[in-house]
C-alpha cells in the first residue's frame, strides 16, 4: 500500500532530476566558459607551433608570431579553411579569421613534421 503512493514521488523525482540535468548542459548560449575570440601562435625558431593546436569561437581570428626564422601556414584542403600564408615568414605577424565551425589542420612546408591545428566552436 505503501508502495502505491511513493510511485508518483520517485517518478517525479526523476523527472526533476533529468530536467535538472538538461538545464546544467555547458553547451548552450549561456556557457559561463565560451572559447576565446582569438588566439595566438609563435611559428617558433626551433621549429615548432606553439602551441600546437588552438582554439576559436565561429567568427575568430588566429594570429601566426613568425620568428626569426622563416616559415609558412598551409591550411589541410577542408571545406571553411582560410587562404594560407604563403612564402617564407620571418619577424613578422599575420592573421586569418574562421568563419566556419570546424577543426582546420595546417602545416609548414617549409620544414617537414610541423604542424598544428585550429578548432573553431560554433554557437
Amino acid at each position: 500500500m505503501t508502495t502505491r503512493h511513493f510511485r508518483p514521488a520517485l517518478a517525479v523525482a526523476a523527472l526533476l532530476a533529468a530536467g535538472f540535468a538538461a538545464g546544467c548542459s555547458d553547451d548552450g548560449p549561456n556557457d559561463p566558459n565560451p572559447p576565446p575570440t582569438s588566439a595566438d601562435v609563435t611559428a617558433t625558431t626551433g621549429l615548432a607551433f606553439n602551441p600546437a593546436s588552438v582554439q576559436v569561437a565561429t567568427g575568430g581570428v588566429v594570429t601566426w608570431e613568425f620568428e626569426a626564422t622563416g616559415h609558412n601556414v598551409t591550411f589541410d584542403a577542408v571545406a571553411g579553411a582560410p587562404a594560407d600564408i604563403g612564402g617564407s615568414n620571418a619577424d613578422v605577424s599575420i592573421s586569418r579569421s574562421f568563419a566556419t565551425a570546424g577543426t582546420f589542420p595546417y602545416e609548414c612546408t617549409i620544414h617537414p613534421g610541423m604542424s598544428g591545428s585550429v578548432q573553431v566552436v560554433g554557437p
